[in-house]
């Protein structure tokens, strides 16, 4: 198996499987670079990270990617690869850049052009408690940052429309962008939500159903959206309280 080093040089130079150059041009040199794939491949690191047998090498790959992308692609959505590497224990630096926690890393994504994953991820920490707080404009910036004919992107607009209404107290709000989701499984949290715009408009067995379905959210489930124990934890405990 190539090492991690070896596999960095042939992504960001764009060359075939064979070794890379070792007088090829750094990654922060060149002029004009792919970031888009640059940030595809290290978001498939960090999932590896999380989910696979290989998890290990994939952690060590993603943290040499990230502090290895040129300034020019550090976008919400890099910030948000550094929430969670950072997440899995890492203090990473890049440049003059320095991040040790989710938070931090958090807050650099929320100073970037809006993007929706990003939101997404803010959304559920704010949700449990933790910062940076969610905008309250997060569902404008989120629905603009998306192509709304993306049925995918325009779920994760739709749940951070919904727990931006949750936050502001309007469970009907919530339900009406909760009933529009595509594939609601995606996101972590979805039966919590439910839950809670149910308890906002006073229907028991909304809640009922909605604290019902948080149980059933596996190791599995939370690792495939780079959950920490600590957030399924959280989540859970809101769930109780709501069942009280």
């Amino acid at each position: 198996m190539r090492s991690a080093i070896a596999a960095l040089g042939v992504v960001v130079l764009g060359c075939s499987t064979s070794k890379a150059d070792p007088q090829a041009v750094p990654l922060d040199k060149v002029a004009d670079p792919d970031c888009k794939t640059q940030q595809r491949m290290l978001d498939s690191k960090i999932r590896s990270s999380y989910v696979a047998m290989d998890g290990a090498s994939s952690h060590v790959a993603a943290k040499q990617l990230w502090a290895a992308m040129p300034e020019v692609c550090h976008t919400g959505a890099w910030y948000l690869a550094a929430a969670r590497l950072v997440a899995l224990g890492d203090k990473l630096v890049a440049g003059t850049v320095s991040i040790d926690d989710e938070a931090k890393a958090l807050a650099g994504a929320l100073a970037q052009p809006a993007n929706a994953e990003v939101l997404a991820r803010v959304a559920l920490v704010s949700a449990l408690g933790r910062q940076p707080a969610l905008p309250g404009d997060a569902c404008d910036k989120a629905t603009g940052a998306v192509d709304t004919a993306d049925r995918n992107a325009n779920d994760v607009a739709l749940y951070v429309c919904a727990r931006t209404a949750v936050a502001a107290g309007d469970g009907k709000k919530a339900r009406d962008s909760l009933n529009h989701l595509y594939n609601a499984k995606h996101f972590l949290d979805i039966d919590l939500v439910r839950a809670q715009a149910a308890k906002l408009v006073g229907d028991a067995k909304g809640v009922k159903e909605g604290v019902a379905g948080v149980k059933t959210i596996d190791d599995t489930r939370a690792r495939s959206a780079f959950a920490s124990f600590a957030d399924v934890a959280a989540i859970k405990a809101l769930a109780a309280k709501l069942a009280k």
